[in-house]
């Protein structure tokens, strides 16, 4: 047995014992490994990650470029482990080493608001608004009847999306991309009781789940901006991009275990949030304007995350007062907000405003040929070694 199907069969083991949560978001993994899975007991397989994590420089895969595949072994096992102490087994962890072992590197530092606040108030102000709260006020609102009217809303904006990245991306990747899109598989479903009002999940062989609310109000720009991070050219296509990976023969395992907390969070989400500075310039006008604001609003609440949960201090007056001037936000909303990032979904929410920063920075400093590598599952710390051994001289 090989170190990667050891280490899938204790990963598929430890499943069993996440009641309140999902351990795998998505598994394109053979299946073939989940019956002697299905014999080892939890805490066993807790304790065989472990010894595996000691294991990994003796039997782990090498640590080459471009996917520097040990550096991610470590990072994962690091995660699944942190996951099931902290979620399965309930046992305390200290917060800032467990969100290193999450996220696969400790939370960086707090951004400058000042010169994000100036960044994106010239782009409101290219585009013919004074403010964030002016740019919400004026945003155009749209509800659906029916299934139809939303499902042609949404293929609309995949179709103008696929032809001009099959036209930006002629050569970008060593195979044929129009192939590639043509296996996308998407299904429409009204959200049920309790799920929220627009959502997407990847089914496997590029099918994929789009839930969005009928009869309720949206802004345009929401819905637009839903539906490019999580289909194409975000989520979905990440996906799609890693079955293939996964399809090829003689992939690496692991590329099939895609666990809820994963150190490829942070590249995954900002991959979703700046595939068009990937890309290229894929957005409208009016959505790039939304993309502006939307990481805006990440890297603000991203401060508060960190006063609250690294520095151990009150979120204090500036960052509400900030929003409430910049955005218009109601002191209730705020309140919302705030408890939403720093305490309800503390220890997912950082990987958005990181993730934003660390494809900001990899589509500066690496050369547009080496871009794809982006894909190939990667960790805050993988991605450092890419970017250093791929960027232009």
């Amino acid at each position: 047995m090989t170190f990667a199907e050891e280490l899938l069969i204790q990963v598929l083991a430890l499943d069993r014992a996440f009641a309140d949560q999902e351990l795998f978001h998505a598994y394109l993994g053979p299946r073939d490994l989940k019956p002697a899975a299905a014999r080892i007991p939890p805490l066993k397989a807790l304790a065989a990650l472990k010894r595996l994590e000691g294991e990994l420089d003796a039997r782990g895969p090498a640590d080459d470029a471009p996917g520097f595949r040990r550096t991610y072994y470590r990072d994962f096992l690091a995660c699944v482990i942190a996951q099931a102490e902290l979620f399965a087994f309930r046992r305390r962890r200290p917060f800032v080493p467990a969100m290193t072992a999450l996220m696969g590197a400790p939370p960086p530092p707090p951004f400058a608001l000042d010169a994000e606040l100036r960044r994106v108030r010239a782009h409101l102000r290219a585009g013919g608004y004074s403010s964030i709260a002016r740019y919400n006020r004026e945003k155009r609102r749209i509800r659906f009847a029916g299934r139809r009217e939303l499902e042609r809303f949404v293929r609309d904006i995949l179709d103008r999306v696929r032809a001009d990245l099959l036209t930006r991306c002629r050569g970008f990747f060593p195979f044929d991309l129009r192939g590639l899109l043509d296996r996308s598989r998407l299904s429409f479903i009204q959200p049920r009781a309790g799920e929220p009002p627009c959502f997407y999940r990847y089914e496997g062989n590029g099918a994929g789940t789009v839930g969005i609310a009928l009869r309720r109000e949206f802004s345009e720009s929401y819905l637009r901006g839903f539906v490019l991070h999580e289909l194409i050219p975000g989520h979905h296509l990440y996906y799609l991009l890693k079955q293939r990976q996964v399809e090829r023969g003689g992939a690496d395992l692991l590329l099939g275990a895609d666990t809820f907390y994963s150190p490829e969070n942070p590249v995954n989400e900002g991959l979703a949030v700046c595939a068009d500075r990937v890309f290229g310039p894929v957005l409208e006008a009016p959505d790039f304007l939304a993309v502006q604001v939307e990481k805006f609003l990440h890297r603000a609440f991203y401060n508060a995350w960190h006063r609250v949960n690294v520095q151990r201090r009150p979120v204090g007056r500036a960052i509400g007062e900030l929003l409430a001037r910049e955005a218009g936000f109601t002191a209730a909303t705020i309140r919302s907000k705030f408890s939403y990032h720093t305490r309800v979904a503390r220890h997912y929410a950082p990987v958005y405003p990181i993730g934003i920063r660390l494809i900001e920075e990899a589509t500066q400093a690496l050369d547009r040929r080496a871009l794809p590598l982006l894909y190939c599952q990667h960790s805050m710390r993988t991605l450092a070694k890419l970017t250093r051994a791929h960027a232009p001289s």
